[in-house]
């Protein structure tokens, strides 16, 4: 029946959509579009937002049981990007236009007797509403607010769920719903007898660039090479999807623009090479060309930015006269930074609670402290109370002034990104100096490594990946500083 639907259709361009048997979506199209659960790790313009979008058209329908979708895309300007698209495609054909009903609300399409929510990434938009089908679309642009999206789903028989995104870093949302999907590659038969796996490294050219194509001379048609038999291979021919994993209940789909969308692999190549001197540009080669994760150098601190900060004759005192700083990220353990005013750090490590943080501001002299004000509040506001020092951080995202400290209630608030974009930037400076013995501080490293800035829809954010508590630490004893500088202005 599906088939049939799709003959006619045309997509927002009013071009009809044609998918020939044997082509990478032809079983994304006729064979997974009922399928509960799905993952799709891509890279732009591959065609499956187009997917999703005529496939929730298709569940609507009465004889398919009027399925609701729910359908989350990541800011208020995506999502109106989108339904432009939407009304597109329901404008260049009389068959959807003939199953639109009126709804007081741009955001809601009501086809046949279904409802089609459409709506971003926010507390506000997470209202009630009775979801068969969830689709979140470019998760990784996404606040950590998509996964209460599930809750959409409550009710359903089908609970439906589609994960689509151009990946960012390793172990991000969609990187980490493929992983644990079937992994699905696309595979193509080649003429030598052999199925083989789209590679840009394997059949385009190596890391360094170098081509594979001895007939390439910088400006003619790039080909694609077999690694196997050595000729070209023409990776948009007919193949089939092959399952690393059967035993998973999520079937994950791995696409790049070797085998869709109509970008020449000369393209591509140059993209390469471009993001061989420039790593914002191989992040995006990466990303949106092949599909795949990627962390450059530059996208968060690592072990040797950290090393240049050792000072190699200086150990961590017992105790400290002058006056200090600290900062406390709150967790099931105090994860606790001290630092002098010149920031030297002074003790890193765990406290239990609130007598040992007042224990250890005797015995390092610790002027000024900011503790995370989530989310155990009583036991910040204890410390607060036994320390005049003491301020609580709120995290901000995205506001026009970074810091605002409060002194009557003595509680700040800080731009997140902006307040670990400050702890980098003093880790390449080398301002933080650390002990001989840093890295081997239980966590230290780790925890520091654990997070990467990455850009989301326009805006910069930190996305850890792992325990990130004394990276948290470390900034909040940084913040301490200007807060020293703060409180003596005022007293």
């Amino acid at each position: 029946m599906f088939k049939q639907y799709l003959l006619g259709i045309k997509n927002e361009k009013n071009h009809k959509i044609t998918i020939p048997k044997g082509s990478f979506l032809y079983d994304i199209y006729f064979k997974l579009w009922d399928y509960p659960s799905l993952a799709f790790r891509k890279s732009t313009q591959s065609g499956i937002s187009t997917w999703a979008n005529i496939t929730s058209f298709e569940h609507a329908k009465p004889e398919n049981d009027s399925k609701n979708t729910f359908y989350m895309l990541p800011v208020e300007s995506t999502k109106n990007r989108y339904l432009s698209r939407v009304d597109e495609v329901i404008a260049n054909n009389d068959y959807l236009k003939s199953g639109i009903g009126n709804v007081d609300n741009k955001s809601i399409k009501k086809y046949h007797n279904a409802i089609l929510n459409y709506v971003y990434c926010a507390p506000s938009q997470l209202v009630e509403f009775p979801a068969d089908i969830l689709i979140i679309d470019e998760i990784d642009e996404m606040t950590d607010d998509w996964s209460r999206a599930y809750g959409r789903l409550g009710f359903s028989k089908y609970r439906y769920v589609r994960k689509i995104g151009n990946p960012t870093i390793p172990k991000a949302p969609i990187d980490d719903a493929y992983i644990n999907s079937t992994q699905s590659k696309w595979n193509v038969k080649h003429d030598c007898g052999h199925w083989i796996l789209p590679d840009y490294f394997k059949h385009i050219a190596d890391i360094e660039g170098n081509t594979y194509d001895r007939n390439f001379t910088g400006y003619n048609e790039l080909l694609a090479i077999c690694h196997m038999c050595g000729k070209p291979i023409d990776f948009k021919s007919s193949g089939e999807w092959v399952k690393t994993y059967d035993d998973r209940k999520t079937i994950g789909i791995h696409i790049n623009k070797l085998f869709s969308g109509n970008t020449p692999l000369i393209d591509l190549h140059n993209n390469h090479k471009e993001g061989l001197v420039n790593e914002s540009k191989m992040t995006s080669f990466m990303n949106n060309d092949l599909g795949l994760p990627h962390v450059s150098s530059g996208q968060k601190i690592n072990s040797d930015m950290l090393n240049r900060c050792i000072d190699a004759t200086y150990t961590m005192p017992d105790t400290y006269d002058n006056p200090a700083l600290m900062g406390i990220d709150v967790g099931k353990v105090l994860h606790t930074v001290i630092m002098s005013s010149d920031y030297r750090l002074l003790f890193v490590g765990e406290l239990q609670n609130e007598n040992d943080v007042l224990s250890m501001c005797k015995q390092y002299n610790v002027r000024v402290g900011v503790i995370d004000a989530l989310p155990e509040l009583r036991l910040v506001d204890k410390i607060l109370s036994l320390h005049a020092g003491f301020f609580k951080c709120h995290y901000m995202y995205n506001t026009a002034k970074p810091f605002n400290p409060k002194a009557a209630n003595r509680q700040i608030s800080i731009d997140r990104t902006y307040l670990l974009d400050l702890v980098k930037e003093n880790v390449l400076k080398q301002t933080y100096k650390f002990p001989m013995n840093i890295s081997s501080i239980k966590d230290f490293y780790s925890h520091i490594e654990s997070s990467t800035r990455v850009v989301k829809d326009e805006r910069a954010v930190w996305v850890e990946l792992g325990d990130d508590h004394l990276l948290h630490a470390l900034a909040y004893a940084t913040i301490a500083g200007s807060l020293w500088t703060y409180v003596q202005n005022i007293t």
